[in-house]
């Protein structure tokens, strides 16, 4: 019995030692994560891929109700990188307006808060992201 709580012991630290540590991104490493990239933002109406282009431009593609809540299936934008924030402003979602984001990294999921307090989660499309440092360095 003392040799199953032991081994239960160790496992539970290793475990504990290769989870990822939260990192909180900067400027640059945003601009890294998400440059020719698609995120996929986890919603109640499903998720959405946005795709960042590197000249600065996005788009958005919506399904079902996601749509019907978005007002359109797609939609094009600007995102840009501001101080420690990312920010997108989609011509017609979002009533058109301006949202900046700060962005936590936990591994391959990012852990998303807009300005007015919104929070959400969102992953990378295909493989995932290396885990940055806090400066964008792997």
């Amino acid at each position: 019995m003392r040799r199953l709580i032991v081994s239960s012991l160790v496992v539970a630290t290793l475990a504990t030692s290769v989870r990822a540590e939260t990192v909180a991104l900067n400027g640059e490493a945003l601009r890294q994560l998400a440059t020719n990239q698609t995120v996929l933002l986890q919603s109640p109406y499903g998720t959405l891929p946005v795709s960042f282009r590197a000249d600065g431009t996005l788009s958005g593609q919506a399904k079902g109700s996601l749509a019907s809540y978005l007002g359109s299936p797609s939609d094009n934008g600007r995102w840009s990188v501001k101080g420690d924030r990312i920010c997108q402003k989609f011509f017609r979602w979002f009533a058109g307006e301006t949202h900046c984001l700060r962005v936590h990294q936990d591994g391959a999921r990012l852990h998303w808060q807009r300005d007015d307090g919104l929070k959400g989660t969102a992953t990378i499309a295909g493989s995932p992201p290396p885990v940055l440092t806090a400066t964008g360095r792997r």
